[in-house]
C-alpha cells in the first residue's frame, strides 16, 4: 500500500504541484509518452493499483457485480464496493465517458482477463464444463 506522509503541505503549495502534475500528465499524452512517464513515475505497486481502480470502474460501468469483480481482479470486497459507490454516485463520469470514446483495447483486454478459464461461449459450452468433472 503506498503511504503518504503525515505531514501536510500548505494548500496553496498542494494546489500548485497538482496542477503541474496534471500539465505534464496532459504534456505527456499530447506526445505520446505516456507509458514512459507511468513506468518511470509510479512503482509497480502503485501502476497495478491504479490498473485495478480502473478496472473496477469500468467493470461496475458494465453492470458487474461486487462478488465477480473482486474475486476476478482479486481484490477485497471493500475496495471493490467503495469504489463502485463512486461509480454509482456519478463520481467517475468523466473518466467514464473518456474511457467510453476510447478505442474497445482496454474494454477487450478486461474481458479476455475476466474469461480466462472460462469454458467457450456458445454451443458446447456445458459439454466442455461436465466433460472435465
Amino acid at each position: 500500500m503506498p503511504h503518504i506522509s503525515n505531514k501536510n503541505l500548505k494548500k496553496e503549495i498542494l494546489e500548485k504541484l497538482l496542477n503541474r502534475f496534471a500539465k505534464i500528465i496532459d504534456a505527456s499524452v499530447r506526445n505520446h509518452t505516456t507509458e514512459t512517464l507511468i513506468f518511470e513515475l509510479f512503482t509497480e505497486t502503485e501502476r497495478i493499483m491504479l490498473a485495478k481502480r480502473l478496472a473496477v470502474i469500468m467493470m461496475r460501468n458494465k453492470g458487474l457485480s461486487y462478488y465477480s469483480i473482486s474475486e476476478s481482479l482479486q481484490i477485497s470486497p471493500s475496495t471493490a464496493a467503495r469504489i463502485s459507490l463512486g461509480v454509482e454516485i456519478g463520481k467517475y463520469d468523466k473518466l467514464i465517458r473518456i474511457i467510453n470514446k476510447e478505442d474497445r483495447s482496454i474494454t477487450d483486454l478486461l474481458e479476455k482477463i475476466l474469461l480466462a478459464g472460462m469454458p467457450p461461449r456458445g454451443r458446447g459450452r456445458w459439454k466442455y464444463v461436465f466433460r472435465n468433472l
